[in-house]
């Protein structure tokens, strides 16, 4: 759903030689399926006055796009970080 950013496929490439256990998808910003909903209702919420988190943005690019060179970890960016989400409904 994320629109790539220039050089994003070099960016990975450079990375994952230095740290193979980079998420591809998650360093390319793709969103989980569940996401997809708070990017489509973004627009209305932000002209309501509410402001989601900017992954949800539907012209969102990675905060890390911009760095230069490889990224050992996602976990300092804030819009790389996904919630915890509870299975309410899961049978024990």
């Amino acid at each position: 759903m994320t629109a790539r950013w220039e050089g994003a496929e070099e960016a990975l490439k450079l990375s994952l030689s230095h740290y193979s256990c980079l998420d591809a998808d998650q360093f390319l910003g793709k969103l989980e399926k569940w996401e997809e909903f708070w990017v489509g209702v973004y627009p209305f919420l932000l002209s309501k006055g509410y402001r989601l988190r900017p992954r949800y943005d539907p012209e969102w690019l990675p905060s890390w796009s911009h760095k230069v060179g490889p990224i050992k970890s996602l976990t300092k960016y804030e819009d790389a970080l996904m919630p915890l989400i509870y299975n309410f409904y899961s049978s024990s």
